[in-house]
């Protein structure tokens, strides 16, 4: 009988083969073809070398070159590798920088030469292995988001009303025309332009703390890597407006290729850090390293393979703040802090950072200064002036002298000096984190104590060699919780150590006044003044759309997408945005006309990716245009994007800072700012002279990476003992400085910030509330609204929506799997699909997949008009953590 059953299921296995090998007949032909065809690897492009694997000889293919270029998908400021066909510019396959440390483990050795560089990626001594570069699916999806046949090419004039969704194609002088001298642009009325808004007459004289007029100009931008310093030199230094909304990262990175132990919280490994998944993941299989996330959802790939190396430790969303304050509170009390480190108050010779734990604040109730640190002006040191130096009390006598001069002082102090109570910043975190005990902090995230207990004692077992993370963003206390978050890593003293936090600065004078070329500085430079509304791009649109403080007269959009980006904006503003009477002038500088842009008047076309130019902070990244842009042509051959608009809108007004002698060098000689290799190459020529200088590159160099058809450019903007250098550094896509030594001198980092909006300037517990302190769970309950939302990315988005819930929560409410389900905040709604997971805490609900706009948003309801929540400390528009139901669409 059993061998019966053997042969009839070897019967049906048969069968079954035969059926799928008729089924896949045609495919195997195709494959066989494949197979067959002349080139070894396929229908794949033909290598860009050949490397005897015996000698290490390499044979560059001379139909291709191999260039490394600044990714711009998104603010890292990652590596890319661009294989390019020679004939065509066709972009063939990306990949990542093997000279950049964000995406090489280990990087390739500054010294090596193009060449070089193929023999080391090659299987020669199968060191191809050792040096090959990632890229995460963002990076990898540029150039394929530049073919998209549905991107700007041409600048367009909107036909019609604002919003209609009707465009005509202009040419780029025609734009600059248009929006700089204004007029009757649209049969709609006159439109000031440009010219008329660079006015330094005050916008309201009876109120002249507003500013000049020129105010009324605005830019509001998303800042990409590396092409900021050229915004900020026309908005602000020559045109002369403050609403300048664009910042650029110079991000603090984990350094997971020596830490032990790494504790992300508030999101997962790919949400927080994709620069460092390889990292992370090659720590984790060699149980070199430890990783726990304390997320809401357990991020983008499951730590199962890890073992016991791994770990996730489900939250609540927006208790991050309160896991901080409660693992902060454990170390001091059990003294797991790093005392050495701690006690030192200021900067010293070989080493990273110090902190002003130390560091004396006036508590005197009433006291005008209260809250503020203890000056040596206060004791009569010294004047009272900006360099006027914080006090501390000398760990060796006890007593207060400036903290520039003591060695050691000491960490917990409260006392009284002349009739003012005085305590060091250290002693108020303790007062803060005692406030509660560990057992509350516990139950506000929704763990037990125990677990709270154990995360502080592991990540204080390991030295210095152990980081936290913040991956939250978005959340009501969010700027507090970061803050608590950054303080655990200067209770172990990790900041610029080995295994620890790598802090943020820049360690070359790139936009700067720089040892070739002054680019932060020129004549007639403006000194923007006057009111801001807001920081926060959201609540500065909101107020200005509604004249407060000021109306604005025009606006660049450039690639922001406010409304798409904040949840709750579009309805709430959208109709003030198509209405040219409420903002007259709106430009878009995008390469797709969707989204926000679809709100302009006008779009200008952009760059992207590989076509780009540009110097990321930090790492210094180098962008510039491997394949030819695009876009089209001005009358003068420069392509259309940011860097045209910019120059030819300056021409136009004769702003200051641009022209045929805009920028010096280091003897005083004027040069050109005409185009943008004017300013990106000089911007080089800093990095590349920065000591020690860097090595020219050869013809050989050009060649490979294709900076031969740069040439002439390098040529005609730099001198003759410059552009090779330069070139060396775009050949390896940047100059790439010891993350540990990124900044020249040591870093303060602070326990206690004087101006935080807080009692003593130090972390404390803040729930979740609104503008006048209400708690979230007064006016929304959870009887009716029980769900916590939050958004999530995942690596390769679902198409549409989907909803994910726990198991369990989905059972209570008789869902499946599949099943259409509603999302309700109180001020929104969204459909998708239901997707049920255990790896989400029991309560909360996430949104995830390619398409979340407009997405549920939510009002302050203790503010008037279209106010939206916002965290108090930052503005930052709170999208994680909103009140929500769930059910049966």
């Amino acid at each position: 009988m059993a061998f019966r059953r053997s042969l009839l299921k070897a019967g049906a296995a048969g069968a079954g083969l035969a059926a799928f090998a008729a089924g896949t007949a045609e495919t195997g032909r195709r494959l066989v073809s494949g197979l067959a065809a002349p080139r070894p690897a396929g229908r794949a492009p033909a290598p860009e070398a050949v490397v005897d694997p015996l000698t290490g000889e390499v044979t560059p293919n001379p139909e291709q070159y191999v260039a490394q270029t600044l990714c711009q998908g998104c603010g890292a400021g990652c590596g890319l590798r661009v294989r390019v066909e020679r004939a065509t510019g066709r972009v063939l396959r990306v990949g990542g920088n093997p000279w950049h440390p964000l995406v090489a483990d280990p990087p390739l050795p500054d010294a090596t030469t193009p060449r070089e560089a193929l023999r080391l990626l090659s299987r020669h001594h199968e060191t191809g292995l050792t040096y090959r570069a990632t890229l995460c699916g963002r990076g990898a999806a540029l150039p394929a988001q530049a073919a998209d046949p549905g991107r700007v090419l041409t600048p367009l004039k909107r036909v019609g009303p604002r919003h209609a969704g009707r465009w005509q194609a202009i040419s780029l002088e025609q734009l600059i025309r248009e929006v700089v001298e204004g007029g009757d642009l649209f049969g709609e009325g006159p439109v000031a332009g440009l010219r008329a808004l660079r006015d330094d007459a005050p916008i309201d004289p009876a109120r002249p703390h507003l500013g000049p007029r020129a105010n009324q100009f605005a830019w509001l931008g998303t800042a990409e890597p590396g092409r900021l310093g050229l915004v900020r030199r026309f908005v602000r230094q020559g045109f002369g407006s403050v609403n300048l909304l664009a910042t650029d990262t110079s991000p603090s990175w984990p350094d997971i290729g020596q830490a032990a132990y790494v504790i992300v919280c508030g999101g997962g490994t790919g949400d927080s850090f994709r620069p460092m998944l390889r990292r992370l993941a090659a720590g984790r299989a060699t149980g070199r390293l430890d990783y726990v996330v304390a997320a809401p959802v357990l991020g983008t790939f499951d730590n199962a393979a890890a073992g016991a190396h791994a770990g996730w430790l489900p939250i609540r969303p927006g208790t991050e703040l309160a896991l901080a304050l409660g693992m902060i509170g454990c170390i001091i009390a059990q003294g797991r802090y790093d005392a050495e480190y701690l006690s030192r108050p200021h900067a010293a010779a070989g080493t990273a950072s110090f902190s002003n734990a130390t560091h004396l604040v006036i508590c005197e109730p009433g006291h005008p200064r209260e809250g503020s640190f203890l000056r040596a002006s206060d004791l009569g040191h010294t004047a009272a002036d900006e360099d006027d130096p914080c006090v501390v009390e000398d760990a060796a006598d006890g007593t207060l002298r400036p903290a520039t001069v003591v060695p050691r002082a000491a960490l917990f102090v409260d006392r009284r000096v002349g009739g003012l109570r005085i305590r060091s910043s250290l002693d108020l975190l303790r007062e803060s984190t005692q406030a509660q005990p560990l057992a509350a902090f516990a139950a506000i995230c929704g763990v037990p104590a125990e677990a709270l207990a154990a995360l502080a004692r592991d990540f204080t077992s390991h030295g210095r060699r152990a980081v936290m993370v913040p991956g939250i963003s978005g959340t009501a206390n969010g700027s507090l919780a970061t803050f608590a978050l950054m303080t655990l890593n200067t209770l172990i003293g990790n900041i610029g150590s080995p295994g620890g936090m790598l802090p943020d600065g820049d360690a070359f004078p790139a936009e700067a006044a720089g040892p070739r070329y002054d680019l932060a500085t020129f004549p007639g430079m403006r000194v923007a003044s006057g009111v801001v509304s807001s920081a926060v791009p959201a609540e500065w649109l909101a107020a200005s759309l509604q004249g407060t403080p000021y109306p604005l007269g025009a606006l660049v959009l450039w690639g922001a997408p406010p409304l798409d980006g904040t949840p709750g904006l579009r309805a709430a503003l959208a109709r003030d945005l198509a209405d040219p009477k409420k903002l007259p002038l709106i430009v878009a500088i995008d390469r797709f006309a969707d989204g926000s842009s679809a709100f302009a008047d006008y779009i200008v076309p952009d760059s992207m990716g590989p076509e780009s130019w540009g110097w990321a902070a930090r790492t210094h990244t180098a962008g510039w245009p491997v394949v030819s842009p695009r876009t089209a042509t001005s009358a003068d051959g420069a392509p259309v994007t940011l860097e045209s608009f910019l120059i030819g809108c300056a021409k136009a007004l004769g702003l200051p800072g641009f022209g045929t002698a805009a920028i010096r060098d280091a003897a005083g000689a004027a040069y050109p700012l005409v185009r943008a290799a004017d300013w990106y190459l000089r911007a080089g020529a800093n990095i590349a002279f920065a000591a020690p200088s860097v090595p020219d590159a050869g013809d050989d160099d050009l060649w490979l990476t294709g900076l031969d058809r740069l040439r002439p450019e390098l040529e005609a903007t730099l001198k003759p003992g410059e552009w090779r250098k330069v070139a060396g550094v775009l050949a390896r896509g940047g100059r790439f400085a010891d993350p540990g030594t990124a900044t020249a001198v040591p870093r303060q980092v602070n326990i206690c910030h004087e101006n935080l909006t807080c009692p003593a300037g130090v972390p404390r517990w803040v729930p979740p509330s609104f503008a006048d302190g209400t708690a979230l769970q007064v006016p929304y309950p959870p009887a009716q609204w029980p769900f916590l939302l939050v958004s999530q990315q995942d690596p390769v988005p679902a198409a549409g929506r989907t909803v994910l819930l726990h198991q369990d929560d989905a059972a209570r409410l008789g869902l499946g799997s599949g099943d259409t389900v509603l999302v309700e905040t109180p001020d929104g709604r969204m459909t998708g699909t239901a997707v049920l997971r255990a790896g989400i805490m029991r309560g909360v609900i996430a949104l995830a997949g390619d398409d979340l706009s407009p997405g549920p948003g939510l009002r302050d309801p203790t503010r008037t008009g279209e106010s939206l929540w916002v965290d108090p400390a930052s503005g930052s528009v709170v999208r994680q953590g909103l009140p929500a139901r769930v059910m049966r669409a």
